[in-house]
């Protein structure tokens, strides 16, 4: 699984190992981008357009609408006050936030 790869080469948790142990992932990923605080940690590998992927993720349910990367991507793009703690990886090495202009 190459998502849980990765966060454990940055030392991250997966989101399987949050506290509601993935049940509740969603609303987690929500409290942490409004929060703001919590530093994240995101794969770009595979997602060629993360702006437009962001625009896909506009309105859709992660879970039933089975697009949750570009669900997350949308949220990071509507809470730019988590962008300083958000970071970006390609193939493992950090690049610049999709969002910031």
């Amino acid at each position: 699984m190459a998502l849980a790869d990765s966060a454990d080469s940055l030392g991250a948790k997966f989101w399987k190992h949050r506290p509601s142990a993935g049940e509740n992932w969603g609303n987690e990923f929500n409290s942490s981008v409004a929060y703001g605080r919590t530093k994240t940690h995101f794969n770009l590998d595979g997602i060629d357009d993360p702006v437009a992927a962001a625009r896909l993720g506009d309105g859709l349910d992660p879970i039933f609408d089975g697009q949750a990367t570009a669900w997350e991507l949308t949220g990071n793009r509507n809470n730019p006050g988590s962008w300083p703690n958000v970071l970006f990886y390609r193939d493992g090495v950090p690049v610049a936030n999709p969002f910031i202009p």
